[in-house]
């Protein structure tokens, strides 16, 4: 079964190591998203294989546009037959 961790503006996110355990659980890929209150729309990030990858991306983010007042998802990925 897939992990999401969702986040509601306001809240912090998770530390480092929970978002590693979850990948380190779900290892077939990885994405976030956070709401873009302006435009009304969510943006995608999708396609992590490893969590290197996905935790530079959901850094350069969150230092870049602030996650602490946006909604934000984080899915890990298991793959099923």
């Amino acid at each position: 079964m897939c992990i999401a961790i969702y986040k509601e503006a306001g809240q912090p996110t998770q530390k480092k190591t929970m978002y590693k355990r979850c990948f380190n659980k779900n290892d077939d890929g990885a994405g976030f998203a956070w709401y873009n209150q302006g435009k009304e729309v969510w943006v995608v990030r999708k396609g992590f294989m490893t969590f290197k990858s996905f935790w530079k991306a959901f850094n350069k983010d969150n230092n870049k546009i602030g996650f602490r007042d946006k909604q934000v998802l984080v899915h890990f990925r298991v793959g099923t037959s």
